[in-house]
This record gives structure tokens, C-alpha cells and sequence, in this order.
């Protein structure tokens, strides 16, 4: 085989002529190589001449505000037809930025708009391999990369979404108070600007919250894991469907998928204030922590995917109740939640048998996911939308939610700023909620979802984003979203496939998932376990650490670990390392690979565990917490 390398630099300083054979000298020259280097290095130079323009004029205007800044850019995309195309999803006149940051705004034009245009070395090689299945192809040429001969291609774009109607005795609630309003018009809608416009005497129960001893869960009506869900397991068995799953059980596991197909991109940030100019714009550690779920053979031979929770805090649980309640709270009246819910004087309320969940359903090839619906209502156009609830706890008490009751004098009482303020929560919510959000919208085909600001004491105020919005803010665009979604679905199903191949006859798998950017694969942990493994741990009840139980308890391991390797190929050209920043124009693909990687070392799973439940205490080598390289720390 015969390796040609060539560099962007080379094009730059259009030494690209190097690469050709010339005719006179050698017979063999090949013109399709020499039609792919000339298309690439006049596309370039045009490119680079657009930019270099625009760059020059940044530098020799002098501008006197951020306005005058937004007008000559607007001017200036307008001009050029390759920035129109480029920026054509942002508006900048809602871009505000103070006239400091003006070379922060100049590098990370260059670091994040121009990344895409930035040709990584690429590798040709003539084909005089009989056994290679290029050999089939006209061309002789092909790409070549590590391990790439041996990539599938991720098939994900034959198959689509479908929606499976159950026919159900119950509903989906409405909003109470006339919140409805607020899905019609999304916006920050803070509590104490509600009570002057509707004067209703039930908006100052928000302010008061029942504490979670007031409230007796017991008439709530409990989560159903997949594996436990009777109507799930007859769609299965009657659409033939392999694998099921839920949106709580599957949405982690979906995200690190989402991390590896787009090489790590970070969400968008745009227009937030200057109190964040220094801040972190990437996803939080706790949302690029592993996933941990719990894969579970019936009787009829499909497999249930279940969240696996059996080291989840106490305290969590207890913000998992107060949201469930809260969801209550906002689609019914004072007085049917206290006569159903709220204990009196320590009494409790009379048995109460909750009418039940809605739940829509999807399949995806093999995969049937159930979505809970929270709530009804119309959009801003009358049409019907059902939508999800969300309640956020404030910024401090999701920090240290093992000590949440120290924060409870928190408030939210501005628009703007750094602390205490609604842009301080949305913030967060893009960079530790969005990716969990999106997902399970998009399960259970909802329009967005209307979200309670509060500090376990009092609610705050309310916002609506709706799933547009939310993808914009994670991938850019929606065309890019549906891609990302279907691709993650697929790999989750052949990495389930692979495992199981490997695994046949186990009932009960415990699979940890972690999307590695420092090695730039993702890393499955698969723990073989039997019906009473982990029934012991209320033995334990006083362990400082999860892992802990490992050592009292003298639990044997048998632990294998995996590693899937994606390679997006963005417009034909492989991506090994840059974010994606797709547009609607661009073609995408995923090559793959699935590697058996042994048995772990004991000190190796236990810090994957340490780190995917979360504990107080963190690794010092921070192995599997996802702390991704500085690149994307700015």
C-alpha cells in the first residue's frame, strides 16, 4: 500500500502541488486524488479569504459600543455568503456584550465558528488489497484510520420513530391558576409579580411548602420500573420488540452516547450576561458522571432496562418526592391537595387510591421506551400539547444536596447576575439539565416543559422552554437533534446486543456506561449478578462510602469491561477529535467498534462505581468523573 499524508498547512501556503504526480515523470498518477486535493485546496482558500477579510475589518473599525459591534457584523454576514449561511441560526441583535470582551468574542469566533472549517491531516491509500471490501468500489481510494477496515457503519437512519396508542382509564392533568398561560407565552414568571396580577389567595401556598414529613406518599401512586410494568412486557411480546425502557431509566445512558457521537461538544450559551463570560461553558461534572442501569431478562426471553438506584442518596429521594407532590400541587387545588395529601396535626389523610399516570409510547427498531405525561394543554396557536413538569431545586441546594437543609434562606430575587438570580438557574439548566430534558421530551413527544423554581420551603417563580428551544441550546438545531437521537438509540441497541452475545443465559446484568474523552471511547462496565445480590445492604446501614459495602460485605466481583469506539464522518470527512457543529445542510455518519477488554482490576471498577453513585468525596485522579480536557473548560 502506498501512504500519501497531506497537512492544511500545505494548502495554506499552497504547497499542495507536492502531492501531485506529474504525468511526464510517472504514468501512474491518479486523477481522482489529484481532482479530491484541488477541490479541497480551492474550497479552503476561498473560505480562508472570507475569513481573513472579515478579521482585517474587525481590527482596523473602531467601535464605540456593543451595538455598533452587532451592526457591523450583521453588515458584514449579509456580505459574505458563506458567514450568512454560517451564523444564520443566531440573532445577534439579542448578542450582548460589553466592549471589553471584545477579543474573548474575536477567539471564540476563531476557536468555535472556524473550528469546522479546519481539515484534519488526512490519510489516502491505494488499495491493492484483494481481500479489502473497498476493492468492490470504482475508486481506489479510501480513508484510512485506525482500526477503520474493521468499523460498521451505525445503520441508524433506516429506521423511525413510531408511536404506539394505549388505550388508558386516565388522563393527563391540567395546570391549576391559569398557569396555562405561561405555556402559551414562555417567559420568567416570578411568584411575587403573579400575586399583584391575579390577586388569588391560593399563590401564597407556594410560598409555604408542606415539608416532606407533612406529606403522605403512600396515596401517590409509585413508580413502576420497566421490568416491573405488565403493559410494557405485553407490547413487547406482542410487537416483538427486544429491549424496553422508560425515560428515567434510559435518559443518563442516552446522554453519554450523545457525548461520544458528537466528539464532546458542549452545549451553546448565548445570550447570557457578562457575569458569565468567565464561567464554565461546558456540561456539568454531575451530568458527565457514569450511568449506571440494570438490564433484566423476562420470561419471555426480551430484556427491560432499569435506572440502577440501589445506592442512591437519601436525600435525592427525598427531592424526587417533593417534585412529585410539587407536580400534584400545580395541576390541582388547594383544597383536593391537602384533603388527599398533607397530614393534620400528624394525622394522616384518609386512603386515597390516585387515579394514576398517563404514559406515551415509542418504539425504535428493537427498543420500546415508555414516557410519562405529565400535563395537557394548548400552545400559543390553540393547538393540543402535552408537556412535562419539572421542579428545580436552587442552584446551592443541587450543589450540595447531601446538606440541602443548610440552604433553605436561599433566595431567587433577580433576572440577572451571577447569584440568586433566574439566569443563574438557567444557566445550570443548560449546562446539568437540558441533555436529560431533551430526551425525554423527545420519547414522549411533548412540547417543552414547564418548570417550578423553589428551595424545598417556597416556590420562586415559573419558566416554559419549550423542546426548540432546548435543542438549539444543546445541538444548535433540530435537524441535528433528531440525527443525534436516533444515532443514540441504535448504538445503545448494538452495544446491548454485543454484551448479550457474550452473556446469553444471564437473567441480570449491571452495566455502567462513561463516555471518555481523554481516551475518546466509551467505557462499559458489565457486572454479572443473580436475584440476591445486594439484598444485603440494609445490613449496612452506616456506610460513609457506596464502595464501603464492597469491602464489609467481601462481595466477590466478576466484572468485564468494554469499549466502543465511534468515529462521526461529518460531510465524508472523519472527525476523530473536533466538536460537531452541524448545520442544516451537512451529512453525518458514525463508524463503530465494540472491543472486549478483559477483566478490571478491582481498584478500577471500584472508582467507576465511586464516581457513577455519586459520592461526597471525589477521586483524586478523577478517572471517571468526566472532566474533560481544557479545550472545552472556555
Amino acid at each position: 500500500m502506498k501512504l500519501i499524508n497531506f497537512k492544511i498547512s500545505d494548502i495554506k501556503t499552497n504547497k499542495i502541488n507536492k502531492y501531485f504526480t506529474s504525468k511526464s515523470t510517472n504514468s501512474k498518477s491518479n486523477p481522482i486524488l489529484e481532482e479530491i486535493l484541488y477541490s479541497i485546496k480551492t474550497k479552503y482558500q476561498k473560505i480562508n479569504d472570507q475569513t481573513k477579510e472579515l478579521e482585517k475589518l474587525f481590527k482596523e473599525t473602531k467601535l464605540e459600543s456593543s451595538d455598533a459591534m452587532i451592526k457591523l457584523l450583521n453588515e458584514r454576514i449579509k456580505a459574505l455568503p458563506y458567514f450568512q449561511k454560517t451564523f444564520s441560526n443566531y440573532n445577534f441583535t439579542e448578542f450582548k456584550t460589553h466592549i471589553n470582551s471584545w477579543e474573548n468574542n474575536i477567539r471564540f469566533i476563531d476557536s468555535v465558528f472556524r473550528k469546522k472549517l479546519k481539515i484534519d491531516d488526512l490519510k489516502y491509500t491505494f488499495n491493492q488489497d484483494s481481500n479489502l471490501s473497498f476493492k468492490k468500489k470504482k475508486s481506489n481510494i479510501f480513508l484510512n484510520i485506525e482500526n477503520f477496515s474493521q468499523k460498521k457503519d451505525l445503520k441508524y437512519e433506516k429506521e423511525d420513530f413510531k408511536r404506539i396508542i394505549l388505550q388508558q382509564t386516565v388522563k393527563p392533568p391540567n395546570l391549576d391558576l391559569d398557569m396555562s398561560e405561561f405555556v402559551k407565552n414562555p417567559g420568567i414568571y416570578p411568584l411575587k409579580l403573579l400575586k399583584k396580577i391575579y390577586k388569588n389567595d391560593e399563590l401564597h401556598y407556594y410560598e409555604n411548602l408542606p415539608t416532606p414529613e407533612m406529606i403522605e406518599f403512600e396515596n401517590f401512586e409509585k413508580y413502576m420500573k420497566p421490568s416491573e410494568d405488565p403493559n410494557l412486557k405485553k407490547m413487547m411480546k406482542s410487537g416483538n420488540f427486544k429491549f424496553s425502557s422508560s425515560t428515567s431509566g434510559i435518559s443518563a445512558t442516552l446522554s453519554h452516547f450523545f457525548y461520544k457521537l458528537t466528539n464532546f461538544k458542549s452545549p451553546h450559551f448565548y445570550n447570557l450576561s457578562d457575569s458569565y463570560k468567565e464561567e464554565p461553558l461546558k456540561f456539568m461534572m454531575y451530568q458527565r458522571k457514569p450511568s449506571m442501569i440494570v438490564l433484566k431478562k423476562n420470561e419471555n426471553g426480551q430484556y427491560s432496562i432499569d435506572k440502577n438506584s440501589i445506592f442512591e442518596s437519601k436525600n435525592e429521594i427525598i427531592l424526587l418526592k417533593m417534585g412529585k407532590y410539587m407536580e400534584k400541587l400545580f395541576t390541582c387545588s388547594k383544597a383536593e391537595f391537602e384533603s388527599r395529601y398533607v397530614k393534620k396535626d400528624g394525622k394522616k389523610p384518609e386512603s386515597f387510591k390516585d387515579e394514576g399516570d398517563y404514559f406515551n409510547f415509542v418504539s425504535y427498531d428493537k427498543i420500546l421506551l415508555r414516557s410519562q405525561i405529565d400535563c395537557a394543554g394548548k400552545d400559543k396557536f390553540g393547538n393540543d400539547i402535552v408537556f412535562e413538569i419539572k421542579t428545580r431545586a436552587a442552584a446551592p441546594i443541587r450543589y450540595d444536596v447531601h446538606n440541602y437543609f443548610d440552604y433553605l434562606n436561599y433566595e431567587v430575587n433577580s433576572l440577572l447576575g451571577k447569584h440568586s438570580s433566574y439566569e443563574r438557574e438557567f444557566y445550570d439548566l443548560i449546562r446539568g439539565a437540558f441533555l436529560k430534558y431533551l430526551f425525554q421530551l423527545k420519547i414522549g413527544g411533548m412540547d417543552g416543559a414547564f418548570i417550578g423554581y423553589h428551595n424545598t420551603q417556597k416556590i420562586y417563580g415559573f419558566e416554559y422552554c419549550s423542546l426548540n428551544d432546548i435543542e438549539r441550546r444543546i445541538f444548535g438545531n433540530c435537524n441535528f437533534s433528531n440525527i443525534i437521537f436516533k444515532a443514540s438509540l441504535k448504538m445503545l441497541e448494538e452495544t446491548m446486543e454485543y454484551i448479550l452475545k457474550d452473556f446469553p443465559n444471564e437473567d441480570k446484568l449491571y452495566i455502567g456506561l462513561f463516555a471518555n474523552e481523554w481516551k475518546g471511547t466509551l467505557d462499559i462496565f458489565v457486572e454479572l449478578v443473580d436475584q440476591d445480590s445486594y439484598n444485603d445492604l440494609d445490613k449496612y446501614p452506616n456506610l460513609e462510602e457506596v464502595i464501603d459495602y464492597y469491602y464489609v460485605s467481601n462481595r466477590k466481583l466478576n466484572v468485564h469491561k468494554y469499549s466502543l469506539i465511534a468515529t462521526p464522518i461529518l460531510n465524508n470527512v472523519v472527525t476523530t477529535f473536533t466538536p460537531i457543529l452541524f448545520e442544516n445542510s451537512d451529512s453525518y455518519n458514525v463508524k463503530y467498534l465494540i472491543q472486549y477488554q478483559g477483566r478490571p482490576s478491582k481498584d478500577e471498577y471500584m472508582k467507576f462505581i465511586h464516581e457513577g453513585f455519586m459520592s461526597k468525596s471525589v477521586n483524586l485522579e478523577n478517572q471517571f468523573t468526566g472532566s474533560w480536557s481544557l479545550a472545552y473548560e472556555k
